[in-house]
């Protein structure tokens, strides 16, 4: 248990850190002002459908490039009231999004609850696999084609991290950008044992805000929760919020993508149909990314 005074210690640290996320909160460029009909462009040079991991990360490196980018999302942002330096740093998924129903759509998607773990795929997933009934065919392009991709990502999402240990782990050119999380005393005496027993132990690689300056302080409310210190590197806090900040960025939150146009032919994208409350309205665009979750993009597909 804690002492009185390093529980002191461990609320002071907290109260720092929540008056820095308020404060970059402010600051951030564009971050909680949402475009409306009467800002929209007539074209974009891309429309991207969604807000999660593909969606902010693709969003991010177009921008990056320079293109002008309107990004769709369904739903809001996540902006629950601030805790008591009593209270649990996290918020728990069940209690946040609508009392615990099926409603799922906000700024930063899944990753808003995910657990900060961040793996490469391994080499043998992209390979084909024989089943019972038949085989499953293998992707049109090696874990090798994507290995400077993660490297990338990696470094955007701030990945701790080691290669040792996983004999699963696929070739990497770099190691990961940031050393492995510590474990706790009671974790590391386990570990030990495991060790010592001859079984191997890796470490998680993991999506955080972490080190000098940073604001996780390794609270026990990450997987399934909400982060109220933005101390978890979610698709919005990684890669939205930059993208927001170069300024080619424009986001839409509470609007539907009815459609995704193409030309007469068929042959290339022409825009996209969105819809906010009751009202709709066609945007011109050189190229559309729908990265929505599986059940819209088949919605899309079927209108």
């Amino acid at each position: 248990m804690r002492s009185r005074s390093s529980r002191g210690r461990s609320l002071n640290l907290f109260d720092r850190k929540l008056a820095s996320v308020r404060g970059s909160r402010r600051t951030c460029v564009g971050a909680d002002e949402n475009a409306d009909w009467k800002s929209l462009k007539d074209r974009y040079d891309v429309v991207v459908v969604g807000s999660g991991a593909g969606g902010s990360t693709l969003a991010y490196q177009l921008t990056k490039a320079g293109l002008r980018v309107l990004m769709v999302e369904q739903g809001e942002f996540l902006r629950p009231q601030w805790r008591n330096a009593s209270d649990l740093v996290g918020k728990y998924q069940y209690h946040l999004v609508n009392g615990g129903r099926p409603v799922q759509s906000f700024v930063g998607g899944q990753t808003k609850f995910y657990g900060s773990a961040l793996y490469r795929m391994r080499e043998c997933d992209f390979r084909p696999v024989e089943h019972e009934k038949g085989i499953s065919p293998g992707w049109p392009f090696k874990y090798s084609d994507l290995e400077r991709y993660y490297e990338q990502a990696e470094a955007l999402y701030r990945v701790h991290g080691s290669a040792n240990d996983d004999p699963t782990e696929p070739p990497r050119v770099r190691p990961f950008p940031h050393p492995p999380i510590e474990h706790q005393p009671i974790v590391s005496e386990v570990v030990g044992r495991l060790k010592d027993l001859g079984a191997g132990v890796s470490a998680i690689p993991l999506g955080l805000d972490y080190g000098p300056g940073g604001k996780c302080i390794l609270c026990s409310t990450c997987d399934a929760h909400y982060c109220q210190l933005d101390a978890k590197m979610d698709a919005e806090i990684a890669a939205l919020r930059p993208a927001i900040a170069t300024g080619n960025l424009q986001l839409m939150t509470g609007a539907e993508c009815r459609r995704v146009l193409t030309t007469r032919e068929g042959s290339r994208v022409s825009g996209v149909v969105l819809r906010q409350a009751v009202t709709e309205r066609v945007v011109a665009a050189y190229a559309v990314a729908v990265c929505d979750c599986g059940h819209a993009s088949a919605l899309l597909k079927r209108r």
